[in-house]
């Protein structure tokens, strides 16, 4: 529809509409992808960026390293205290991750109180660095629940660091077993995973060619 000089009325109007349409799908995206109760992504969202990760760190010959973390203990948490005090622990940690992490790091919620961080660009030392310092933060948080103190949060966590032509699968089961080794170690403590036996004794450069044959 046009005004006396021929120029169009509504076009102002059709573009916020489609200005809010994209924003209400770019919402109810962000709600398939993230965990409702920590804000972290969602175990979904994982499963499909992390082969591709792992592909694009493998062309471009930059190191990635998987952090699987449990939370110690937790079920004292919803035992003891019930289980919307388990549910503002979650809420807790999920910030105070989210937080921690680099803009690059992929915090996400893999099930219950064990949790998984994609780090793109860091070596199985630099995550281990990294890691330490998420459970010191983690460790300072001093959390209530209806007015009671609540137990202090510690995590065990598993590390490992991607070779080439691993897949996202073996690579969570390695750092799966690291975090294991964790806990049978007394909790509290960060485990990295051994090396798969097919990479034993290659070189870097010789893995960067295998990793670049593969593709």
């Amino acid at each position: 529809m046009r005004d006396a000089a021929g120029l169009p009325r509504y076009f102002i109007s059709q573009v916020q509409d489609i200005t809010a349409r994209k924003q209400l799908q770019e919402a109810l995206r962000e709600q398939a992808i993230r965990d409702p109760l920590t804000g972290l992504y969602s175990r979904r969202y994982l499963d499909d960026i992390l082969p591709p990760e792992l592909q694009r760190c493998a062309m471009s010959g930059e190191p990635l390293t998987i952090a699987m973390l449990d939370l110690d203990h937790f079920k004292r948490f919803n035992d003891g205290y019930g289980h919307e005090a388990g549910d503002s622990v979650l809420r807790a940690v999920g910030q105070a991750l989210r937080k921690a992490m680099r803009g690059s790091d992929i915090a996400c919620r893999y099930g219950g109180e064990e949790l998984t961080v994609v780090l793109p660009g860091a070596t199985l030392g630099r995550a281990r660095r990294r890691l330490a310092e998420v459970q010191g933060v983690l460790t300072s948080l001093h959390l209530h629940h209806r007015g009671q103190a609540l137990p202090a949060v510690t995590a065990s966590i598993g590390l490992a660091a991607a070779q080439p032509g691993e897949t996202a699968s073996a690579l969570l089961g390695r750092a799966d077993a690291a975090l294991y080794r964790a806990k049978a170690q007394g909790r509290d403590c960060i485990v990295a995973a051994d090396r798969p036996r097919s990479t034993l004794g290659q070189s870097p450069a010789s893995m960067r060619v295998s990793a670049q044959a593969a593709n």
